[in-house]
């Protein structure tokens, strides 16, 4: 298998999770979100025949709780910051499974369809680097194809503002980098309002 897709999750647990949201809304409404949209990423895009799905979790011991399903492989981020833990993943994934085209995405997007995958494996078929980006600043997915790849994709990065992805673009040459779907997180309540309006 040469197409991989990494959730960046931590296990889902009460007040420690979406802790900016639950100042808002509350830590039990924070939590069912996280929880729910989790498990729905998982089931959705768990199982299909054309990429393996895996989790990259903390901390460190929930790799081997049961709470997560049989049918996705889970390990550690690793340490550091975020840019140090998606560069954990990208070479994990590549070191244990000779992956050739890897994802990372977000565990807090309640908008990804299986079709948004797809096209960030197509557009790795052209490009060393793809970004899915969010209205924030920041992004919901990054890619990256193993040979040749950027060895640097997150050095210097402003994490947790506006310029995030801005500067993770940066470290990629321009001609390299794809654009996928604008995605939006859920991390304000305003977003959270959002999205359940979306479901109505």
């Amino acid at each position: 298998m040469s197409r991989h897709l990494v959730i960046m999750a931590k296990r889902p647990t009460m007040g420690r999770v979406k802790t900016r949201l639950a100042k808002q809304i509350g830590n039990s409404a924070a939590y069912r979100f996280f929880n729910l949209n989790l498990q729905n990423l998982m089931r959705n895009l768990g199982q299909n025949p054309k990429f393996k799905l895996h989790i990259a979790t903390t901390p460190k011991q929930a790799a081997r709780d049961a709470y997560w399903p049989q049918y996705v492989n889970v390990f550690d981020q690793g340490d550091g910051n975020l840019g140090d833990r998606m560069q954990h993943v990208f070479a994990h994934i590549h070191g244990q499974y000779g992956g050739a085209k890897i994802l990372i995405i977000g565990s807090d997007i309640p908008y990804i369809e299986p079709k948004h995958i797809m096209h960030g494996f197509e557009t790795l078929g052209r490009k060393k680097v793809c970004f899915g980006a969010s209205g924030d600043g920041g992004y919901w997915c990054v890619g990256q194809r193993t040979s040749p790849k950027v060895t640097k994709l997150f050095d210097d990065v402003r994490w947790s503002s506006q310029y995030a992805l801005a500067d993770t673009m940066k470290n990629a040459p321009a001609n390299e980098v794809g654009m996928l779907a604008t995605l939006n997180d859920v991390d304000e309540a305003e977003d959270y309002y959002t999205y359940l309006n979306s479901r109505r």
